[in-house]
């Protein structure tokens, strides 16, 4: 758990995701087709946006 907790912080340092963001990248990046169809960059906006309107931000 420390080694994700670790990973996670990194994650949020380099991609700018807090660390609601991070866990709905995380479920997002776990479907490999979404990441080929969306890209990373996508999937980080898409879980900012997601965030965002659901008012975990």
């Amino acid at each position: 758990m420390v080694k994700e907790m670790a990973k996670d912080e990194a994650l949020a340092g380099s991609s700018g995701l807090n660390s609601d963001e991070i866990a709905f990248y995380r479920a997002l990046i776990q479907n490999e087709s979404a990441v080929k169809e969306l890209g990373d960059n996508n999937l980080r906006e898409l879980a900012k946006y997601v965030t965002f309107i659901f008012g975990f931000v």
